[in-house]
């Protein structure tokens, strides 16, 4: 009986520590006023990748290091201070709808909330 129950608790304590969920580092969005989408399409024209990202102004270079990824022509609105992330359609949609705060004295998005379509 005894070894049964050491067995038991030995199963459990592997099955509960077996695992761990990575997630990935997804950057903030960059800092500033202006929110621009970038979208970069494959020679295809049917698939490609998004960006999502703020700028403190629109001169000069910009480049995506800031950015955060969205899904191939992902719709973006925004509502006051809150930008929804709407699914893609396609394979390669999460069914989620993203929605990040825009943090005005710090002028960056904060707060991603995913909420299940």
């Amino acid at each position: 009986m005894c070894k049964k129950m050491f067995l038991a608790a030995c199963i459990a304590a592997v099955v509960m520590t077996g695992c761990k969920k990575d997630t990935p580092n997804v950057p903030d969005g960059g800092k500033g006023k202006f929110l621009i989408e970038t979208t970069v399409k494959n020679p295809d024209g049917m698939s490609g990748s998004s960006f999502l990202q703020l700028v403190p102004d629109i001169s000069g270079s910009i480049d995506n290091s800031n950015a955060i990824p969205l899904g191939f022509s992902s719709p973006v609105m925004v509502v006051d201070n809150s930008v929804f992330i709407f699914p893609t359609m396609g394979k390669d949609a999460d069914n989620n709808i993203k929605r990040y705060t825009y943090d005005l004295s710090a002028q960056k998005l904060t707060g991603m909330v995913k909420m299940d379509v």
